[in-house]
């Protein structure tokens, strides 16, 4: 059974998937299609794979090479995760909604080679061990426990693997958004859970209208 939150979230992506959501712009898989690509190179700028590209441009060259050779989890990544715009060893994509996009029929064509599981961040139904990337855009924030989601990261990582991780920080707290952060509390929590920071910049743009930026983080389970 779905929660009151749950049941709100999936509103909102339906809503916003029809044209009636008046917080969200533009056509729903088009417009997180462009954001996803562009946040992937963003990855790979960090990685120091970059090249110059077109903001929203198909994954291809040292990137798209890259990606075939991981294996990538997203945790959270709603009707349009990140890891459907680019081919990987293996692609998860990991929502306690996931069922509710399916039956919505909310899931772009893009995402057909990724494996969609019906589990919350706190208990992911994988092996320890067995992933070399994990992407976490705006979803620390959502879920019931940020420390257990993190532990979670931290036992699913495999040796060198790294996170790419999107949080929005903000003092303003509702049923949607249970867990604000600062970036204090954020790189506090994150050092706990044994993860080190590769890369990590504040941006003034976030995804909450209350937030006052968001916190863009690569982080690998290497000490540095």
């Amino acid at each position: 059974m779905l929660t009151e939150k749950y049941r709100d979230e999936l509103v909102y992506w339906r809503r916003a998937a029809d044209g009636s959501e008046p917080s969200f712009e533009g056509e729903l898989h088009a417009t997180f299609g462009k954001w996803q690509r562009t946040r992937l190179y963003e990855l790979g700028g960090r990685l120091r794979l970059e090249r110059p590209f077109a903001p929203g441009e198909p994954i291809t060259g040292p990137l798209a090479e890259w990606c075939a050779q991981r294996r990538a989890l997203e945790i959270g990544g709603g009707p349009h995760p990140a890891v459907c715009q680019a081919r990987w060893k293996s692609a998860v994509a990991v929502d306690p909604l996931a069922e509710g996009y399916a039956a919505e029929g909310l899931l772009p064509p893009q995402a057909s080679h990724v494996t969609h599981l019906c589990a919350p961040g706190e208990a992911i139904p994988l092996a320890s061990g067995t992933i070399d990337l994990v992407i976490a855009e705006n979803c620390l924030d959502h879920v019931v426990d940020p420390w257990k989601v993190l532990s979670e990261i931290r036992r699913l990582l495999a040796p060198g693997g790294h996170v790419w991780l999107l949080v929005d920080l903000m003092h303003h707290r509702d049923h949607l958004h249970p867990h604000p952060f600062t970036e204090a509390s954020a790189r506090a929590m994150l050092e706990r859970a044994g993860l080190s920071m590769v890369k990590a910049d504040v941006w003034d743009s976030h995804s909450h209208p209350n937030a006052f930026g968001q916190l863009r983080a690569l982080l690998t389970t290497q000490p540095r």
